[in-house]
């Protein structure tokens, strides 16, 4: 089953207690918030601009001092109770202005209480935009985590076993990106329901945030989808992140074009088979990765 849209339409929840797959989202077939449990603010919207993949996304609106949340309470539906969760979900942070210091909540998580059990905050910093992880329970953080320019896949595991953890990604664990926490005494503690968005809104942020392609298991790791096909006939590629150390073959048999969005990442290695090759406005190689463009 593929993995779709934040903020489309339909979705499917899998809730299959002898798999590790706690939900995943079906095929978006229009822009709207209906599908989630609940949609609460202004400052959330289902649009086409914001989609990573398929036809929309969920565009957070920090201009001003608006809030706005997706809710889903899919895990206080499942047995056994979710006393281990991963979720992931891809962000783009490029369009928001964050000044040193300032932050706003874009994740929470609850038990059946409605009390916290924890949050993933978004902070301003010298060098840009910043994850971290909090625990309600003990107060405890995880370190700053910055978030690089482009989509980025935004990895989150909590764990009551021992004495609980959580545990930070962005895109993968082995890039050295990672933050994590222990010691929360969380034993106990289930999930019961998350949140999504611009949960809070202070003035000392503005622009937007996009979010989209939200899973979340049991356990295990998010998977990422950082690969995009880009062979065919004539394919425009875009919304697409090429990490470091990856490498990708296109073959195309008529035009390869680079549309909005996409980033390259130092190190990333594209081989390029094409008749002809485009590259929009805004489109920037740093040093270090390798475009390998054969036109034929």
């Amino acid at each position: 089953m593929s993995q779709k849209n934040a903020a489309g339409s339909i979705f499917r929840f899998l809730t299959i207690a002898s798999s590790l797959l706690l939900f995943q989202q079906g095929q978006a077939l229009a822009c709207s918030t209906s599908a989630w449990s609940n949609t609460e603010g202004s400052a959330v919207t289902a649009i086409n601009a914001a989609a990573y993949e398929g036809d929309c996304g969920l565009r957070l609106d920090l201009a001003g001092t608006a809030t706005g949340l997706v809710e889903d309470a899919t895990p206080g539906t499942v047995t056994p109770a979710v006393t281990e969760y991963v979720a992931r979900f891809y962000a783009y942070f490029d369009d928001a202005q964050m000044n040193n210091g300032s932050e706003f909540v874009l994740f929470r998580a609850f038990d059946s209480g409605s009390s916290e059990l924890f949050s993933l905050k978004a902070r301003g910093t010298a060098a840009g935009p910043a994850l971290y992880l909090e625990d309600a329970g003990s107060g405890k953080t995880t370190n700053n985590l910055l978030v690089p320019t482009g989509w980025r896949a935004i990895v989150l595991h909590w764990n009551t076993a021992g004495s609980g953890q959580l545990e930070l990604i962005v895109d993968r664990e082995s890039d050295g990106l990672s933050e994590s926490v222990t010691g929360l005494s969380n034993s106990g503690q289930a999930i019961d329901s998350i949140q999504l968005g611009a949960i809070t809104n202070p003035a000392s942020v503005s622009g937007m945030v996009d979010v989209d392609s939200f899973l979340s298991r049991r356990a295990g790791t998010g998977g990422l989808m950082v690969q995009k096909s880009c062979s065919g006939t004539d394919v425009v590629l875009k919304n697409a992140t090429f990490l470091s150390d990856s490498s990708l073959t296109c073959n195309v048999t008529g035009t390869l074009s680079f549309g909005s969005r996409v980033t390259f990442d130092p190190d990333t290695r594209l081989n390029i088979v094409a008749q002809s090759v485009n590259m929009g406005p805004g489109i920037s190689i740093p040093q270090g990765a390798v475009l390998d463009i054969s036109i034929q």
